[in-house]
């Protein structure tokens, strides 16, 4: 019985790591992704086909991502998941499973070269490569400064480990999000619109994570809310969504 538990503890260790390490590795790869730079396959590299079939397909794409990310995040569906994991490995698992959905975007996406805007000037286009990289910076930094192995799911794994009892971290407000409440999707936000080539490709991929993002926050801060209470609902009146109040 031990043996059984040590093999299952090795295993779930493993797949947690394994899903820290395709979260930045996907990170760093969707870059190059979105800036068509030094990616093996980018939004507007590959073969072009039919707009039709292009347009369903990333649509398709964008929606099984948007599925995956709302349903898993639901209480209704952990608690069918328990049932076949434990709960120690629940957010890893989801972790991983957005892993798989958005590197399904990265290895399947259609190409749509319509072009939307061009710009061209050399000033302007260092101005928004300078945007983009701030938008990517402000979302690892918004992750780093609050419980990054707790997003990720190893603190979990740690805890079951340690054989300590799972406590939710302590409601906080460290630098920026004094000031906004969910800097990771502003700068999420950012990195898919800056770009001074903006293609109909590029343009459907940035719209549909645009509205899955004011979708997933509703449901986030509702979720929020049931865990800290009448402290997050203050929280919500005093500050900014996206961009900060002006008081």
């Amino acid at each position: 019985m031990k043996q059984n538990e040590l093999i299952k503890n090795v295993v779930f260790s493993i797949l947690g790591i394994i899903a820290l390490l395709w979260f930045w590795g996907f990170f760093l790869y969707a870059t190059g992704f979105l800036l068509n730079f030094y990616v093996a396959k980018s939004i507007d590299s590959g073969p072009i086909r039919p707009v039709g079939f292009s347009l369903s397909l990333n649509s398709f794409l964008i929606l099984i991502f948007g599925i995956q990310h709302s349903v898993m995040a639901r209480k209704s569906f952990k608690k069918s998941l328990k049932k076949i994991v434990p709960d120690f490995f629940e957010r890893s698992l989801y972790v991983l499973s957005a892993n798989l959905a958005l590197t399904a975007i990265l290895a399947f996406w259609q190409p749509i070269t319509i072009p939307i805007w061009s710009v061209q000037g050399a000033v302007l286009k260092s101005l928004i490569y300078i945007i983009f990289a701030v938008g990517c910076l402000l979302l690892v930094y918004s992750l780093m400064i609050i419980d990054h192995f707790e997003f990720i799911g190893l603190r979990q794994i740690y805890l079951h480990l340690r054989k300590k009892e799972y406590t939710p971290i302590e409601f906080k407000m460290p630098t920026i999000y004094k000031y906004i409440r969910h800097p990771m999707y502003l700068g999420t936000l950012i990195a898919f619109w800056a770009t001074p080539e903006m293609t109909a490709g590029h343009l459907l991929l940035a719209m549909g994570m645009t509205v899955y993002t004011f979708v997933g926050v509703r449901f986030e801060e509702k979720d929020l809310s049931a865990l800290y209470g009448s402290e997050y609902k203050q929280y919500m009146q005093s500050v900014g969504m996206l961009l900060p109040k002006i008081r």
